[in-house]
């Protein structure tokens, strides 16, 4: 099952569908906001931006993927990329918590920690394969096997030098707690050439 760099497996979004993704992209970020400057610094930094509905109406249900954008774009404007690159990651984090209590079966998580670790990163990334579009968006996520696993969601959603923090912190946290405690998930260098792909090694321990 495991893919090599020339056989990627590749999952979209579907074509015909508005670009939406999961609502957590919206509600964990303002959760890291929070936990990171308080709720009256939050309060300010999101009514400046124009998101002050955030703060009294998180979203239940898919949201458009230009909400996320307009919020990610707002935060850089304020607080820089490196800053921005920090909350959307803990955002992810956040995020990788919510899908391993309520949207990936125990069952599943289990069968996972029974197998080597790479083997069952693949599996893993063709289950999550399946629901790509729930955070990509109309852009795509990517499977690489090889010496050193690679995951790739190719993103419309901007600014992606900070939203490239937001998939980075979900994909640490739940292959942290599914696959490897240990394992190191490191974001590559935007490329010039292909500025929207944010790319991940992944690193086991065992």
């Amino acid at each position: 099952m495991q893919q090599t760099a020339s056989q990627p497996t590749t999952s979209h979004g579907p074509a015909a569908a508005p670009a939406r993704i999961g609502p957590n992209a919206l509600i964990q970020s303002v959760a890291a906001l929070r936990a990171r400057y308080g709720a009256e610094q939050t309060a300010a930094i999101l009514r400046r931006g124009g998101h002050a509905r955030l703060l009294d109406e998180l979203p239940t249900h898919m949201v458009p993927e230009q909400e996320f954008t307009d919020l990610a774009t707002a935060l850089v404007a304020q607080l820089g990329v490196d800053e921005s690159y920090a909350i959307l990651y803990q955002a992810g984090r956040l995020t990788g918590d919510y899908l391993l209590a309520h949207r990936i079966p125990l069952f599943f998580q289990r069968l996972l920690r029974l197998l080597p670790p790479r083997p069952a990163l693949a599996l893993f990334c063709y289950a999550i394969g399946k629901h790509a579009w729930t955070f990509a968006g109309s852009g795509s996520f990517r499977y690489y096997g090889g010496r050193v696993p690679c995951l790739e969601v190719e993103s419309s959603i901007r600014p992606v030098a900070a939203v490239q923090g937001f998939y980075g912190g979900a994909f640490a946290r739940l292959i942290q707690a599914i696959l490897d405690p240990q394992a190191q998930i490191v974001a590559r260098p935007l490329s010039a050439t292909q500025p929207a792909c944010c790319r991940y090694d992944v690193h086991f321990h065992r």
